[in-house]
């Protein structure tokens, strides 16, 4: 049993440190079995959404690499296009996408729970060209900026995506209306970027999942940041239907509560650290136990900052479980 300490000391790691790590302290009041449900996750780019994919894709990882046998080919992890064939065989149990909303009816099992992301266009479209910059090396400037905003396809992508189009294409009134029906109707949960950890708490519990300590992936480096405050309008003029998506999200979320939460959390853990986060995100995970984990944060907490070292150390002191 995990003493209901190790639950405070996750969520006091994950006050401390939200801004860089991803905390998600898994519940189920039945810990004897998995009751996955499968889910599929539409985001626009930067919107948050490769964290979320990331972390769904680490943990089944883990699950499946530890399984004796499996009855089924299971899928899990990022999908932009059907050309690969994946076929009918394959149960997946999660998909993180840029693609249309209607691409997920091309895959099995349905229905899925359909899960979406909502950021800020300015701080969104602010963050397409910095992760550019970053990726190419190049040190961000607001003339190269301007020449972004004024070129790019990212404008009001959130719209597009959730009203079934490509990135790119004309949109206005009525493509926002039927983006906010399809959300309402068909979407289980949707929230604004800075509250998709409240997905992970969710989902994490009601499968009985592991624990989760995650190293945010995919952001970009301090080092390319820009201030942008002269182009805010401009970005805003150009963005006014992603705009009116974001508030409405923002002011009416949907993230199902789970019910009949455990006092004590998961007895594994899954640490996820960026390996790579300039050139490329590369990410390494590991499962590890959860009462070796917060032994290892009770005696050095100040590796909560520092995932990578973290999963170095409770590494060093045991192997991954495979339990």
């Amino acid at each position: 049993m995990i003493p209901a300490s190790s639950l405070d000391m996750l969520k006091k790691v994950r006050e401390q440190y939200h801004e860089k790590v991803n905390v998600i302290p898994s519940h189920a009041l039945n810990k004897d079995r998995l009751d996955v449900e499968s889910t599929f996750l539409y985001h626009a780019g930067r919107t948050g959404g490769v964290a979320i994919s990331t972390a769904f894709t680490a943990v089944y990882n883990c699950i499946a690499s530890g399984a004796r046998s499996l009855d089924k080919r299971l899928g899990f992890g990022r999908v932009e296009t059907t050309e690969h064939g994946y076929g009918d065989e394959v149960h997946w149990l999660f998909i993180g996408t840029h693609a249309p909303y209607g691409f997920h009816v091309d895959f099995k099992p349905q229905p899925f729970q359909l899960l979406a992301l909502a950021r800020d266009p300015v701080t969104r479209i602010k963050s397409s060209y910095t992760k550019q910059c970053m990726r190419l090396g190049f040190p961000p400037d607001l003339e190269s900026f301007t020449t972004f905003v004024r070129e790019t396809t990212a404008h009001n992508a959130m719209t597009c995506q959730l009203c079934g189009f490509e990135p790119g294409m004309r949109v206005g009134q009525q493509h926002l209306e039927k983006a906010l029906e399809n959300l309402f109707v068909n979407f289980t949960a949707y929230c604004e970027t800075s509250d998709s950890y409240r997905i992970l708490d969710y989902y994490f519990s009601k499968f009985n999942l592991p624990n989760l300590i995650q190293d945010i992936p995919n952001r970009t480096l301090p080092t390319y940041d820009l201030e942008i405050d002269k182009l805010t309008e401009e970005i805003l003029e150009r963005n006014a239907v992603d705009f009116e998506l974001f508030k409405w999200v923002s002011e009416n979320p949907r993230v199902p509560s789970a019910k009949d939460l455990g006092e004590e959390i998961s007895p594994h853990c899954v640490i996820l650290y960026e390996t790579e986060k300039e050139r490329e995100s590369a990410v390494k995970w590991g499962l590890f136990s959860t009462d070796l984990v917060m032994k290892v944060l009770s005696n050095e907490p100040e590796l909560a900052e520092n995932i990578e070292q973290l999963f170095k150390m409770c590494s060093a002191i045991s192997d991954p479980s495979d339990e």
